[in-house]
């Protein structure tokens, strides 16, 4: 299950300390797969399980600025983070390939 957030630029800082607690607990940030991408506000992508989710979205409602955004708008983040992946792929094959 894939889903976007986002905050505004200022609080990057609180979403980067929520993203690093307890990196050995069962529901931490550091045992999904997620991507920040930056433009005119802060996207997250979290690649994760239901049961995460819950976890996730009570955690970052710490942060003021905290959205899910639209389904448009995840589809979209979701394709760019994908298309960069694919383009990264392809250029590391290119190195050994």
């Amino acid at each position: 299950m894939e889903r976007v957030y986002s905050i505004e630029k200022n609080e990057k800082g609180k979403l980067e300390k929520i993203l690093s607690e307890n990196p050995y607990d069962k529901l931490s940030f550091a045992r999904v797969e997620y991507v920040i991408k930056e433009k005119d506000r802060i996207y997250l992508y979290i690649n994760a399980d239901e049961e995460f989710f819950k976890f996730a979205e009570e955690k970052l409602k710490e942060i003021q600025s905290f959205k899910r955004e639209s389904e448009e708008k995840e589809r979209e983040i979701i394709e760019e983070i994908k298309k960069e992946r694919e383009d990264s792929v392809s250029g590391f094959g290119g190195i050994f390939g």
